[in-house]
């Protein structure tokens, strides 16, 4: 049982109703929003994710007007995606052995500075793509780190008892900025150019930073005079010995690689398919936002009562019927109209498994564990946008998209014979990989 000590430590407000019993299954989804904390971060961090996807749409596009090649734009998603997986080899390690509020605010302070300078280096009309590199690299850096303590981070706001439902809601926040980023963006961008995104961005920062400046300070969880490396290697042994760690590793590379690399690539989709302007690529990714809320309305409502090694299978074929419906929409409204169908796959599968090891990691690792986790990402997405960018440029976005769509596809039937069983447990389980049957005895 926690106590109120453990959550004033922890940083939670104590106000949160006592006496009232158990929270029935109606209100338990909305229950860690009971805590200001959790409450004020929740929001903040609605706030600051918009201000990133309108960057992060900005980005894309102000490349793409600038040379007409979607192979640029996948340069330029390896400058913003590349230095986060440095950064992100580190991150566990600095999550889990310093105070992850003030951590959070170092980092998010120094990725405000760099939208700020985006948005002056755009004032010419002919920014230099060696200095944009080189800010968006920084950004990424900074991001790499603050991403896996922010997701450290957030289920030391409420009791454990709490922590799926906190966990969902975090995701849900991830979800309404990427439905409301997309959304500003298409219309800002239009009206005004990709600058004004990388102002909004900045302006975005300082609500975040206002929160966790007034938020009283946490504990490190795993204090240690142990080497960075020592301790990054640890991580990446105490994951690779479970199989119900790994496979949510594996399975973000494959999405980010196969999937959500096209999120980068979402101008030349309108430009090849739907003989739009690469300015009104934000739309696409405004039904990718709002079919990651529908996605993270069903998920909260199905919470525990379904295994998640039934539902991940589902979600991943999300992806591959959102795909193939993009690629043959006969017209721009139908296009938006299969983003929704990608996005409800992309945040079911992503959430489930950030569910599933965030419920089962130790305290002491759970920022090493996350870290190799978004690893998976960081890698996946950058190499995706190179690859399937130089695809593009070569066969169109229709037969790029059917392939991604095709290696979802045969992943998700072979999940059940990796032993996706295991992400269901209440603790680390399963053999490493490399065994055909599970440890007994």
């Amino acid at each position: 049982m926690t106590t109120t000590n453990e959550l004033s430590v922890a940083g939670l407000s104590t106000d949160a109703p006592v006496g009232s019993g158990a929270p029935s299954a109606r209100t338990l989804a909305l229950a860690p929003l009971r805590y200001r904390s959790f409450r004020w971060f929740w929001i903040a961090a609605i706030i600051s994710n918009a201000g990133t996807w309108m960057q992060n749409l900005a980005v894309p596009i102000a490349v793409n007007q600038a040379t007409g090649k979607a192979t640029w734009i996948g340069i330029t998603a390896m400058a913003g995606l590349f230095p986060s997986l440095i950064a992100n080899s580190f991150a566990g390690t600095i999550a889990d052995r310093f105070e992850r509020r003030a951590v959070l605010f170092v980092f998010q302070f120094g990725m405000a500075i760099a939208a700020f300078a985006l948005w002056w280096l755009f004032r010419s009309e002919r920014p230099s793509m060696v200095i944009l590199c080189v800010l968006v690299a920084c950004s990424s850096f900074l991001g790499g780190v603050s991403i896996t303590t922010w997701q450290s981070f957030v289920p030391t706001l409420v009791p454990r008892e709490l922590l799926g439902p906190a966990v969902r809601l975090n995701s849900m926040q991830f979800a309404f900025g990427r439905a409301l980023g997309p959304l500003l963006a298409a219309v800002a961008i239009g009206a005004y150019g990709p600058r004004i995104a990388f102002l909004a961005n900045g302006v975005s920062y300082v609500t975040v930073l206002g929160v966790l400046a007034v938020m009283p300070k946490t504990k490190p969880a795993a204090p240690s005079r142990e080497s960075a490396f020592k301790q990054i290697a640890d991580g990446w042994r105490y994951v690779a010995s479970y199989r119900s760690l790994v496979l949510p590793s594996i399975t973000n590379f494959v999405t980010g690689f196969l999937g959500f690399a096209f999120v980068q690539l979402s101008a030349p989709i309108a430009v090849d398919l739907f003989h739009r302007k690469r300015t009104t690529s934000g739309w696409l990714n405004v039904g990718f936002g709002i079919g990651g809320v529908v996605g993270m309305v069903v998920v909260s409502w199905i919470g525990e009562r379904v295994p998640r090694s039934k539902t991940v299978p589902f979600w991943l074929f999300g992806w591959v019927f959102g795909f193939a419906a993009v690629a043959f929409a006969p017209n721009f409204g139908l296009g938006i109209a299969a983003m929704v169908i990608v996005g409800i796959g992309h945040v079911g599968s992503a959430s489930s498994l950030n569910s599933s090891l965030q419920l089962q990691v130790d305290e002491r690792y759970r920022g090493r564990v996350l870290s190799v986790y978004m690893w998976g990402i960081l890698a996946g997405v950058p190499l995706g946008s190179i690859v399937f960018g130089s695809m593009m440029d070569h066969v169109g976005a229709r037969p790029a998209l059917l392939v991604a769509a095709s290696g979802i596809g045969i992943y998700a039937l072979c999940l059940r014979r990796m032993g996706l069983r295991y992400v269901d447990s209440s603790g680390p389980s399963g053999p490493p990989l490399r065994r055909r049957r599970p440890i007994t005895g």
